[in-house]
């Protein structure tokens, strides 16, 4: 049996804040889909990945009228 694909979210410091690195485990069927997804897009993984959790977030109403503006997510809609 294989070992689910990781994605390992590799940032440095920033001037304004501290990245964390989380590590996320798919099943392989789901990490080909994220490459492909990510490829066609002209992302990286990582940059798809984050995109979609912040979403999800805005979604969810985490995130700031502002902040689910920018990221196309209609107030109210869950």
């Amino acid at each position: 049996m294989k070992t689910p694909y990781r994605i390992h979210v590799f940032q440095g410091n920033t001037m304004k804040h501290t990245n964390i690195i989380i590590s996320v485990r798919f099943a392989p069927s789901d990490a080909t889909l994220l490459k492909e997804i990510s490829k066609n897009r002209g992302q990286d993984v990582s940059d798809f990945v984050r995109l979609s959790v912040r979403k999800e977030l805005a979604r969810l109403s985490y995130l700031t009228t502002s902040e689910k503006k920018a990221l196309e997510v209609k107030e109210g809609v869950k």
